[in-house]
């Protein structure tokens, strides 16, 4: 009976037109993934030659260098100095492949709906495609020796053999020696713990991951997969990418809803004022943004302020006083709040004054166009017309 109802509720949703668009969006980001992988390979590849290459022009000989390197060819780490050698490598290998397998398995279980879950995978795929993407420019413009005296180099001699490697590569059944900055393991840990820190519904899936996570960077260094600068460097920019991702995704949907909370986020002051109006009903920004919203309880205190343009221009000149409607006006008076502080989905704005705008020191706000591409890469368009 079960299994009778889901295959029923999984053949109504195929044939709805939004979960084609959601699907479609989210295999483009996925596909982006892959051509980004297979370029960060090619990278890794370049890299290891041109190691090979520095070796070679250093000892004056055309034959290819073998493994172990001399001690004077490694860089001194602290860290690895302190950390014992783990032998089985392929611990290190194994934790980070579930850490990424638990964390989507886990979080698409924890999601509520279908449009939820595709937009799970959708910023995963694109938040790792971003980090390669990174990754591959690091890789390409600096070489580090190897962090181990015993890594043996085989770099592709054909393009037919550069393919063919690709797919291990990815796996990380078949490792490089050279490249090192960034961490890729540390990325694909870390990003999984961001992911259970935002979409976990009980503190133990996130200390789960915590472990999960301390555990795995430490077999990173163990294994000599990485000097510690390496993971450093990918503990700062996951961090930097997941919360970029989502700071300009939250732009994106002020902007749609028409919404704007600070001078900064107000593209051309002298076309819009502020003005305080009702919450539209059609309109809600978590939901947007995809964080549940069946829990939260509606409150007279929640308000938006929406961007109204000035007074007509065939007015008076001298008259820049936005007129508000006769409900507006009633919301106005109803919320009897204070003007210069407000409340909305539980979090506190306060209408910028002129010592804060002073005290953020710009002279331009951020601009529109990266939340715009991040808005289409989260389908936040395909949200709003469904």
């Amino acid at each position: 009976m079960a299994l009778r109802q889901f295959m029923q509720a999984a053949a109504e949703l195929v044939q709805m037109p939004a979960f084609h668009y959601e699907l479609a969006r989210t295999l483009v980001a996925w596909a982006m993934l892959y051509v980004v992988g297979v370029w960060m390979v090619i990278c890794q590849q370049w890299s290891d030659t041109r190691w090979v290459l520095h070796l070679q022009h250093e000892s004056h000989s055309t034959s290819m260098p073998l493994a172990p390197w001399p001690a004077t060819a490694l860089l001194q780490d602290q860290m690895l100095d302190f950390l014992p050698v783990l032998e089985r490598a392929w611990i290190s290998d194994k934790l980070v492949g579930t850490s990424i397998i638990i964390c989507i398995i886990g979080c698409l279980v924890l999601a509520h709906g279908w449009r939820m879950r595709v937009m799970l995978l959708r910023r995963l795929g694109w938040m790792v495609t971003l980090l390669y993407l990174l990754r591959s420019i690091t890789i390409s413009v600096t070489t580090v020796p190897p962090s181990t005296p015993l890594c043996q180099i085989a770099p592709a001699q054909t393009a037919w053999q550069l393919i063919r490697a690709t797919p291990d590569i990815l796996a990380g059944s078949v490792g490089q020696c050279t490249d090192k900055i960034f961490s890729g393991h540390t990325t694909i840990l870390f990003i999984s713990f961001l992911f259970w820190r935002r979409y976990a519904t009980h503190w133990a899936f996130i200390a789960y991951s915590a472990v999960h996570t301390t555990v795995g960077i430490t077999t990173v260094l163990m294994a000599r997969y990485h000097y510690t600068v390496d993971v450093v460097i990918a503990l700062l920019l996951t961090f930097f990418v997941h919360h970029t991702y989502y700071a300009a995704l939250a732009q994106a949907v002020q902007s749609h809803a028409g919404l704007c909370f600070d001078t900064v986020d107000c593209q051309g002051d002298s076309v819009y004022s502020m003005a305080i109006v009702a919450p539209k009903p059609e309109w809600d920004r978590d939901s947007a943004l995809g964080v549940d919203t069946s829990v939260r309880v509606s409150s007279p205190d929640q308000f938006v302020r929406k961007r109204e343009p000035l007074s007509n221009p065939d007015s008076d000149a001298g008259d820049h006083t936005p007129q508000l409607n006769h409900h507006e006006i009633e919301v106005v008076e109803s919320l009897d709040l204070h003007p210069m502080h407000r409340v909305y989905s539980g979090v506190e704005y306060s209408r910028p004054s002129e010592t804060h705008v002073l005290a953020l020191g710009i002279n331009r706000p951020f601009g529109s166009m990266f939340p715009r591409i991040v808005a289409w890469m989260d389908g936040l368009d395909l949200r709003i017309n469904s």
